[in-house]
C-alpha cells in the first residue's frame, strides 16, 4: 500500500509541483523523494492515529455493549421475577367463579339462619302473647273475685244505725 501511495504522490507532485515551486521550474529527483518521504510519513502518522482512534472507539463500543447487556439482564431478571409472582398468585388466589360459588353458599346459609331465627322469634312472641293473655285473664278473674268478695262482705255487714 505504501508503494502505491508513493508512486501516486510522485506522479501528483510532478504534475502539480512546477506551478508551486518558486526556486526552480522543475524539482530535482532528490527534492521529489524528500517530498514523497515527508508525505509518506504524514500519511503513516495519520493512518496510525486513525487506527488508534478506531481501536479506542471499538473498545468503547464493546464496553457500552457489555454495560447494555448487563442492564438488560437485570431488567429481564426483574421481569422474570414479576412473572413468577404473577404465576404464584394465579395458582394460589381464588378465581372469580370459585369466589362466586363460596359467596353463594354463605348467602344460602345466612338466609337459612335468618328464616330459623324469624320462626324462633315468632314462636317466642306467640308464647309471650299467650302468657300475657293468660296473666291478664287470671288477673281479671282475681279482680272479679276480689270485687265479688268485697261486695259480698259489704252486703253481709250489718247496717249501722243512724242517729236521731
Amino acid at each position: 500500500m505504501r508503494g502505491y501511495i508513493t508512486v501516486v504522490t510522485a506522479v501528483t507532485l510532478t504534475c502539480v509541483t512546477p506551478c508551486m515551486s518558486q526556486t526552480s521550474p522543475e524539482p530535482t529527483v532528490r527534492e521529489l523523494y524528500a517530498i514523497i518521504n515527508e508525505r509518506d510519513q504524514r500519511y503513516s502518522q495519520r493512518f496510525d492515529s486513525q487506527e488508534r482512534a478506531v481501536a479506542a472507539a471499538l473498545a468503547a463500543a464493546k464496553e457500552a455493549v457489555l454495560k447494555a447487556e448487563a442492564a438488560s439482564e437485570k431488567r429481564f431478571e426483574s421481569v422474570n421475577e414479576f412473572r413468577s409472582t404473577l404465576k404464584d398468585q394465579q395458582t394460589t388466589l381464588l378465581t372469580r367463579n370459585e369466589a362466586g360459588l363460596r359467596f353463594k353458599g354463605i348467602e344460602d346459609r345466612i338466609t337459612t339462619i335468618e328464616q330459623s331465627r324469624i320462626q324462633a322469634i315468632g314462636r317466642s312472641e306467640g308464647a309471650t302473647w299467650l302468657w300475657g293473655l293468660m296473666v291478664a285473664g287470671v288477673a281479671a278473674v282475681a279482680g272479679l273475685l276480689v270485687g265479688a268478695g268485697a261486695l259480698f262482705g259489704i252486703m253481709r255487714a250489718k247496717p249501722k244505725a243512724r242517729g236521731p
